[in-house]
């Protein structure tokens, strides 16, 4: 009867870790697909505030070609002494669509955060 009881803890601990291991996922690159209002809504917050509230434009195609994406600071105006180019040359904040499996996940590569879209559909790149 004891041995019994360790064959069935057994077996529960490692159905469970089965199940854990099979629906977790690496991260691989993704892209948008079937994006609605709603979910380019969200994208643009999401960037917006990682680039802590800087105002952001988007194409209508941003993350559907490609799982990465550069943006830009613009310059600030009425700088003195500088010609208006309409950007600032440096560095841009690299962004990454990724996905478990289940989850869209915008990776801000620069800033090292994650942010889950529950809006946005996305498939393996």
């Amino acid at each position: 009867m004891h041995n019994l009881q360790i064959a069935a803890g057994l077996l529960i601990i490692l159905t469970a870790t089965a199940c854990d291991q099979h629906t977790k996922q690496e991260d691989v690159a993704a892209l948008l697909v079937n994006q609605t209002p709603a979910a380019r809504a969200e994208l643009v917050a999401a960037i917006a505030a990682a680039l802590k509230g800087a105002p952001v434009s988007i194409a209508d195609d941003v993350l559907t070609r490609s799982s990465r994406v550069a943006f830009e600071p613009r310059d600030p105006p009425n700088v003195p002494n500088r010609a208006a180019t309409g950007r600032t040359l440096g560095r841009g904040e690299w962004f990454q669509l990724v996905t478990d499996g289940s989850t869209c996940i915008l990776i801000h590569e620069t800033g090292s955060t994650r942010t889950e879209l529950l809006r946005s559909e996305c498939v393996p790149e």
